[in-house]
């Protein structure tokens, strides 16, 4: 899985096109990982989807169903990774590897 991270970047300035360009494949890929687990973090997925709090009120939601969604997938990928920092920009939180 480390054969599949981008490069370091400069976290003195960050462009965001850039970090969008290069993370989101990743996190796609982690999402397509958790929905083939079998594992507990798929279990932790499937139960909150469950949940009647929040599947009764998709609509109001739906933003935070996504960012968890893409905080479990975030927390698989970042999981898979023996060294990271972290680097927060704007209130963003950036994994650099």
């Amino acid at each position: 899985m480390e054969d599949e991270l981008p490069s370091p970047v400069d976290v003195e300035y960050v462009d965001f096109d850039t970090v969008a360009n290069l993370k989101e494949p990743l996190i796609a890929k982690a999402a397509e990982r958790l929905l083939l687990s079998h594992g507990e973090l798929r279990t932790q997925y499937d139960c909150f989807k469950k949940n009647p709090n929040i599947s009764g009120k998709i609509f109001l939601y739906i933003n935070f169903q996504t960012m968890f969604f893409l905080a479990f997938c975030i927390n698989l990928f970042v999981n898979s990774i023996h060294t990271y920092s972290q680097h927060k920009v704007n209130g963003i939180l950036l994994l650099r590897t």
